[in-house]
């Protein structure tokens, strides 16, 4: 899965560092891992992992709720990811995930970051097992 697509990862580094809010959503496993880089004297950036939504309407809705305090975002930008999550830090996505985050948020960002890290990693492996022991999947044939 994860040599199949190809990604242009410039353009996700430049918006991890551009942007205020960056999205970057894993469809086979339907989570987003949502970066929130705005801060104000009583609220810290955010990292969060949540269910996928389906557009960007959706998604500033489900911010709202998220950051009340905060208005709509001068800057967002939503990443298909379609590789495992562990390409995020083969291809040092990850390290500069954590290094942008850091930079807004101080050095207690990173324990977030890998919180989320592991947030994403169980719910894969979860998505894994299901497929081999096939709960939740229906098969295409049966055994006769």
């Amino acid at each position: 899965m994860d040599s199949d697509y190809t990604l242009d990862l410039a353009e996700v580094r430049r918006h991890l560092w551009e942007m205020q809010v960056v999205g970057i959503f894993f469809p086979f496993m339907r989570q987003t891992l949502l970066l929130d880089m705005r801060t104000s004297a009583t609220e810290p950036p955010l990292v969060i992992v949540t269910p996928m939504v389906r557009n960007m309407e959706e998604r500033l809705r489900s911010l709202q709720k998220l950051r009340p305090r905060f208005p709509k975002p001068e800057s967002m930008a939503l990443i298909a990811w379609p590789r495992f999550v562990g390409a995020l830090q083969r291809l040092g996505v990850w390290d500069l995930i954590e290094e942008r985050m850091v930079a807004v948020g101080g050095e207690q960002m990173r324990a977030r970051c890998r919180e989320a890290l592991n947030d994403l990693l169980r719910a894969e492996r979860r998505l894994v097992r299901q497929a081999i022991t096939g709960e939740g999947y229906q098969t295409l044939w049966a055994r006769e």
